[in-house]
């Protein structure tokens, strides 16, 4: 296999490997987002509310 041809598999092997990163980071965010927004209030978080 040529070294240039080899250097591009490399090239797009990273890129997948950036892309999944990626997605995996946004889906991770979303999950802590929403555990968070449905994490239960204390009273003291409860009693700005009001």
């Amino acid at each position: 296999m040529p070294l240039y041809a080899l250097c591009d598999l490399l090239i797009r092997e990273a890129e997948v490997y950036r892309s999944a990163f990626q997605k995996e980071k946004e889906l991770t965010d979303r999950a802590l987002k929403l555990a968070e927004t449905g994490k239960p209030k204390s009273n003291w978080e409860l009693q700005r509310l009001v």
